[in-house]
């Protein structure tokens, strides 16, 4: 699965949360009558986003690099880093710092001028197996990642469940084992995704009158 940039001069608003859609199984009800189910971790990450400067003239790449992106992308075969909103605000831009705030709403980072800590993105502290739900995280930045903010390692997204400081716990788990000195990405984290089907491809070619937005509707990619 190739991994197809994204076009310059464009932002992204999330028109959803992004939230891990469950598959539950069920193996039919049991022998007492109750509905029986079988547990696994089968959770994979989607969101729908606004594509804002697809129409603008004159942005860079924007006005026919978003629908040279799509060919590119080919429906549903190939993937991208899509950027993802950190903090209270909905847009995100690629490379963009972004607002991250801690648990009473202060700021502790500030966009576009890089960490108000001094700190930059923490590393992993100490190696850590695909299906770990736990990590400990360098320096006052992982100390202070607030519960939901995310963050991003080689391209995998989680959530931050809890944070006790910067012990962190996180959905969903690992997906790839990770080393010591692995970069934490939470000032502009990034997820690789996919559109999940050629009827995503299609709107994502949408756009209503007077030059509207286009939508993207994504999934995680883990054909990598």
């Amino acid at each position: 699965m190739a991994l197809i940039t994204l076009p310059g001069g464009m932002r992204f608003r999330q028109r959803t949360h992004w939230r891990l859609q469950t598959r539950t199984p069920s193996s039919g009800p049991g022998l007492d009558g109750r509905q029986q189910y079988l547990t696994r971790e089968a959770r994979t990450w989607s969101c729908s986003y606004q594509v804002e400067g697809g129409w603008d003239a004159s942005a860079d790449g924007a006005w026919g690099g978003w629908l040279s992106f799509l060919d590119d992308l080919r429906g549903p075969l190939n993937s991208f880093l899509l950027p993802v909103p950190n903090g209270r605000t909905p847009y995100a831009a690629p490379g963009e710092i972004l607002f991250v705030t801690d648990w009473n709403g202060g700021f502790l980072y500030e966009s576009g001028s890089g960490f108000v800590v001094g700190e930059g993105n923490p590393t992993v502290a100490a190696d850590a197996p695909a299906g770990a739900t736990i990590l400990q995280l360098t320096g006052l930045s992982g100390d202070f990642l607030r519960r939901d903010a995310v963050f991003s390692i080689n391209g995998w997204l989680h959530r931050v469940a809890s944070n006790t400081d910067g012990t962190v716990r996180f959905n969903p788990p690992l997906r790839a084992p990770v080393t010591a000195g692995t970069v934490v990405e939470i000032g502009a984290p990034k997820v690789r995704v996919r559109l999940p089907s050629d009827d995503a491809a299609d709107e994502a070619h949408n756009f209503s009158q007077l030059r509207g937005l286009y939508m993207l509707d994504v999934v995680e990619a883990f054909e990598r």
